[in-house]
């Protein structure tokens, strides 16, 4: 299993076999559609991952409501089942958690996308997944490179915030407000990944 990870001079960080660069590019949304479907306003910063064959932008999005997520920002050059991402999959940004030791701490929901692969077209849905899953659907040691792209905490809600409900088996982490480069991190490895290695669904 591959676990390379590290920072570039640039400001990129290595994923596998691809790379995560931070860019200076600000795109604004005039009218769009929040991840909880509020329409309004918007702005993303641009993260470009690239691979051999593999082009596509992210948008750190902040919109006007509050709401913050992590989607495609522009159409995407690869295998036909990461193009899925142009319609979707998104990685919400959930509200910071409680201030602890100062630190004022966004969280991800770890939800893997999986291939449906009897479909013609490859078409991929999120699923629940635990370690050992994110790690085949990435072919990483997923919680390292999260960790070393700034996760504080991982583990599942229960764990984590205490939840009581039917989601408290899934899997979270938790990370510094202003580190903008973790989700996009995070979405390389629960979506990118698992849909460039046609992780099936069940």
């Amino acid at each position: 299993m591959l676990g390379l990870k590290k920072f570039k001079g640039d400001g990129g960080f290595i994923c596998g076999d691809l790379t995560i660069h931070k860019t200076a590019n600000i795109k604004e949304i005039d009218k769009g559609q929040s991840i909880n479907g509020v329409s309004c306003s918007g702005e993303q910063k641009i993260y470009e991952v690239r691979g051999d064959g593999i082009k596509l932008d992210l948008g750190y999005t902040t919109w006007a409501n509050g709401e913050k997520d992590i989607r495609t920002a522009y159409s995407v050059k690869g295998p036909v089942a990461i193009r899925r991402l142009e319609r979707g999959l998104r990685l919400q940004i959930s509200p910071p958690d409680n201030a602890r030791n100062g630190q004022v701490l966004d969280y991800v929901i770890l939800k893997q996308a999986r291939v449906k692969i009897e479909t013609f077209n490859k078409w991929s849905t999120l699923c629940k997944a635990n370690r050992e899953e994110l790690d085949r659907g990435s072919g990483l040691d997923s919680f390292k490179i999260l960790e070393s792209a700034g996760a504080l905490y991982l583990g599942t809600k229960e764990e984590l915030f205490g939840a009581t409900d039917r989601n408290r088996s899934f899997l979270c982490a938790k990370f510094e407000m202003e580190n903008k480069l973790f989700p996009a991190v995070a979405f390389v490895i629960t979506r990118v990944l698992p849909l460039i290695n046609e992780y099936p669904a069940r």
